[in-house]
């Protein structure tokens, strides 16, 4: 029996200013099937998928559902063609329940009744297996119920094509299976399921096939069961590209850094630090797992002087006078002052890391410019180093003095902030999602950079949300929940189910 088709993409180009987005892209979306995308950062999949959920509108080409060309001009048109998308970043209401939220913006027929909402999006949820109480406020919570109201939300609109993009996330293991378990169930009602990913793994367990973008271009579209993970990179990149990790083993790992009993409250008084407490060794990388907003951006910044302490000690230990210094309270200039070179990736990388309106050359001066001895600042070390950044990491960038690191794309805007942290040559190097917003050549570029100042004594500290990565890479990792440390396990035996665990746990430990 012939497969029908859902949706067809053709010729489909999308230009920002001189920037080519998509050129002449092609694209089959079957009905009942799952169908992932993959590509490398700006290769145009999420400008592509925008256009079908009517954010975008092409420049030039045609979409046609069921075999008809539609006009899809906002969201909309693409839900009165039964195309819905669920973003990576959730737009919802806090205040509002999950039935309220559902039902925001829709125009049904008749009185409002809360009543046969609440039964409605009970009977989407009993259907596909998700679990949600439809009068629970938002604020009250997981990252994955939200996710469920999100995607609640389009099929309450009555969509049967959907996009998601990037929906694992910010999800534990646990919940990436029973969300795949969901997506099935809705593959095998007839839903059209479009995933946007990067995890490679994931796309050879859930999808049907993939399509393949690159530069723009859609390279090709292949079934899932006679792929490899191999050959897709190879389809991404261009080229062939080594998907391992060396991990090496520590030697003369000694301790950094010590924290003890740290704690923290943020401005409006809530706890987000209670009681942590573990050892960074030189020569070793410590991974940090969590789910978003665990405490693991506090953690980091509290270290870094950006973050205020309430008690606790965070003991350095310098490598080259062998004298303990207590690190809290200080502020990032007295830590530096001290001799520590305590380097730090933020999550937030144009918000802290670097000035968006300065060029690569100048984010490079940021590190230096106190060092001056006139009044005249020298720009040859600064550019030299940029240049070497832009060699090193292939940073994609007209120019290192004059563009603006705001205009380049988010992943070459990380290549040059993890590039300047390590060029800085630090003791400890604490490094926030350092490869969010890279593809996969670049991810595997910076895990090697990290390994080698492991290699050189440093103690690297690595918050990452993909945990197949932290038990390829990290020797040790430390999982927090809620502010608190649940477990710290050995990088080489853990599995990915005990993290995951140890994610949701509420009683903390200590190591």
């Amino acid at each position: 029996m012939a497969k029908q088709v859902a949706v067809e993409m053709r010729n489909i180009s999308k230009h920002f200013g001189s920037t080519v987005a998509n050129h002449n892209v092609d694209l089959d979306v079957y009905r009942g099937e799952i169908l992932a995308v993959l590509g490398e950062n700006g290769c145009g999949k999420t400008t592509l998928m925008n256009m079908l959920a009517g954010i975008y509108y092409p420049d030039e080409g045609q979409i046609f559902v069921d075999g008809k060309e539609v006009t899809i001009a906002s969201p909309k048109d693409a839900f009165d063609h039964g195309i819905g998308m669920i973003h990576q970043h959730f737009k919802l209401v806090d205040i509002f329940t999950a039935a309220e939220n559902t039902v925001l913006g829709v125009n049904e027929k008749g009185k409002f009744n809360i009543k046969s909402v609440n039964a409605r999006v009970s009977e989407i949820a009993e259907k596909y297996g998700f679990i949600i109480d439809p009068k629970k406020k938002i604020y009250d919570m997981s990252v994955s119920e939200k996710q469920t109201v999100e995607i609640i939300k389009v099929l309450y609109r009555g969509a049967d094509i959907l996009i998601l993009d990037e929906p694992t996330a910010v999800l534990t293991p646990q919940e990436t299976q029973k969300l795949f378990a969901v997506l099935r169930k809705m593959r095998n009602s007839g839903k059209s399921i479009i995933i946007i990913t990067h995890k490679l793994h994931e796309v050879l367990s859930i999808s049907d096939r993939v399509a393949v973008m690159r530069k723009g271009e859609h390279i090709a579209t292949v079934e899932t069961a006679n792929t490899s993970e191999g050959e897709l990179v190879e389809m991404m990149v261009g080229k062939k590209v080594e998907l391992n990790i060396e991990r090496s083993e520590p030697k003369n790992a000694e301790p950094r850094l010590m924290v003890d009993n740290l704690c923290s409250v943020n401005e409006e008084g809530a706890t987000v630090l209670d009681k942590v407490t573990f050892t960074a060794n030189g020569g070793e990388i410590l991974g940090i797992a969590g789910i978003a907003g665990s405490g693991q951006r506090e953690l980091l910044e509290a270290i870094a002087g950006l973050q205020p302490v309430t008690d606790g000690a965070i003991i350095y230990n310098n490598p080259k006078t062998g004298a303990e210094e207590n690190l809290r309270n200080k502020t990032p200039i007295q830590i530096r002052d001290l001799g520590v070179r305590l380097s730090f990736v933020p999550e937030d990388r144009l918000g802290m890391g670097l000035v968006g309106s300065m060029g690569i050359a100048d984010n490079m001066m940021l590190r230096s410019y106190r060092k001056g001895v006139s009044v005249l600042v020298d720009r040859k070390k600064p550019t030299d180093l940029a240049e070497h950044i832009v060699q090193e990491l292939e940073v994609v960038t007209p120019d290192v003095t004059k563009t603006p690191v705001s205009r380049l794309s988010g992943g070459n805007v990380q290549k040059v902030l993890v590039g300047r942290e390590i060029a800085a040559a630090p003791s400890v190097l604490m490094a926030a999602y350092p490869v969010r917003g890279l593809d996969i050549n670049s991810s595997y570029m910076i895990y090697n950079l990290l390994n080698k100042q492991k290699e050189n004594g440093v103690a690297v500290i690595f918050v990452g949300e993909d945990l197949d990565v932290l038990i390829e890479l990290c020797d040790r990792i430390l999982v927090i929940n809620g502010g608190k440390v649940t477990g710290i396990v050995d990088g080489r035996t853990a599995k990915k189910e005990e993290i995951g665990f140890l994610m949701t746990k509420t009683e903390g430990t200590e190591e």
